[in-house]
């Protein structure tokens, strides 16, 4: 962190080749938790949410207060990345949707959130302290005028929670969107956009219903209407077998080809989005398994 108040901060280059330096030797921790949750598959969502927390994103997440500029695309791939492989979905799912799905705020939010704590304790626990070597650096850094002068002081006069802002303008970036997956899932699945309860330690939902479950909501999955998307098919070509239009909407209230699986959970509120707001998530997570299957 001294180093980079210092000159070397205003070469934004070289921060950047750190930064990537950092993701190169952290990509190996990646791939084992790809490859965990690839050999347990059938763990239970919490656990797997543990270990990515406890042993992926400690390590990801290591020494991010010092990185004050330059790109964060890199690391936040890795998160993101995480992410996905702990819902079971595509790389391409949006990551707005990952995100909100299971409440969690953004690379950057976590990462401007913490330096904010950081740099705020240590700018006022050691001003006026001459020989801190923090402090030193601050001040040569202030008269100097250097980029991070200006990015330190902007954050650390940010009001609010920036953890909760984080995750509200991502809410407000799905209500905006115009883009049909992203309606799709505030009208359709989660119109209050909260992370449901089946992620829960207690949901007792088998783990590849829960799979199902997020990729029917996420969009994630092989239906006409997301696999001719794929194609560029116009939206009244994507059709069922049945010769409806087969969204996830079709598939799991009214398509006639899969009324047998809906007689299996009589108890089901067969309209969206009441569906998924009943908080049934084992019998509903069975219904999109079966469909998906």
């Amino acid at each position: 962190l001294y180093v980079y108040l210092g000159s070397t901060f205003t070469q934004d280059g070289k921060l950047a080749s750190a930064i990537k330096a950092h993701c190169d030797s952290k990509m190996a921790h990646l791939l084992k938790f790809v490859s965990f949750v690839s050999k347990n598959s059938d763990f239970p969502f919490w656990v797997k949410e543990k270990v990515m927390k406890a042993a992926l994103f400690s390590s990801i997440f290591y020494s991010f207060e010092s990185w004050l500029t330059g790109s964060v695309t890199q690391p936040e791939a890795q998160y993101m990345s995480a992410v996905k492989t702990l819902l079971g979905v595509r790389r391409t799912t949006p990551h707005l949707l990952c995100l909100i799905e299971l409440g969690y705020p953004s690379f950057k939010g976590i990462m401007r959130s913490t330096q904010k704590n950081c740099l705020s304790k240590l700018i006022t626990e050691r001003t006026g302290i001459e020989d801190d070597p923090f402090n030193l650096a601050w001040s040569l850094s202030q008269q100097a005028g250097s980029p991070c002068v200006r990015y330190i002081k902007h954050l650390v006069s940010q009001e609010g929670d920036i953890l909760l802002d984080d995750l509200q303008e991502s809410k407000h970036q799905i209500h905006t969107s115009e883009k049909t997956k992203l309606m799709t899932y505030w009208m359709c699945m989660n119109p209050k956009l909260k992370a449901p309860d089946i992620y829960s330690a207690n949901a007792g939902v088998p783990e590849y219903h829960r799979i199902a479950f997020t990729k029917m909501r996420l969009g994630s999955h092989s239906l006409a209407i997301e696999a001719g998307r794929w194609r560029h098919l116009p939206r009244d070509q994507r059709l069922c077998k049945c010769g409806e239009i087969e969204t996830e909407e079709h598939v799991l209230t009214r398509c006639p080809q899969r009324a047998a699986f809906r007689k299996i959970y009589p108890y089901v509120t067969y309209a969206l989005p009441q569906m998924f707001k009943t908080g049934d998530f084992a019998n509903v997570a069975g219904l999109c398994y079966d469909v998906l299957k």
